[in-house]
């Protein structure tokens, strides 16, 4: 099974970070996952942090849903939307705002 990656770059054009989750076998395997998906610009090296991430363990063959889901209870932005506040909502509050404003969106998930 691989292991969760997580790629968060910094994106110079919007002043801040972005992060993207790969599944590899290891952390190098990872970070060439996210330059051969034009994630990270090969000139960007060092604008690339990249880091084992244990809340995506046993994700690898989730669905979009659920990994949207988690992303989404540890507070991760979801490029410019609004999603309900995870601190007071619930899992249905955010499955209505995923079909309404999420779902229609094409979602890079990178496998190897």
């Amino acid at each position: 099974m691989k292991k969760p990656y997580v790629g968060k770059v910094f994106i110079e054009s919007e002043h801040n970070f972005q992060r993207y989750i790969v599944f590899a076998d290891n952390i190098f395997i990872a970070k060439m996952l996210l330059y051969q998906a034009d994630i990270i610009p090969i000139d960007s090296i060092g604008d690339c942090e990249i880091y084992h991430e244990e809340k995506f363990k046993d994700s690898e063959n989730a669905s979009h849903y659920k990994i949207a889901q988690l992303q989404w209870r540890l507070g991760w932005k979801f490029y410019g939307m609004t999603p309900p506040d995870p601190d007071i909502s619930t899992e249905n509050d955010f499955k209505l705002w995923y079909k309404k404003e999420f779902q229609p969106m094409k979602y890079r998930q990178i496998k190897r």
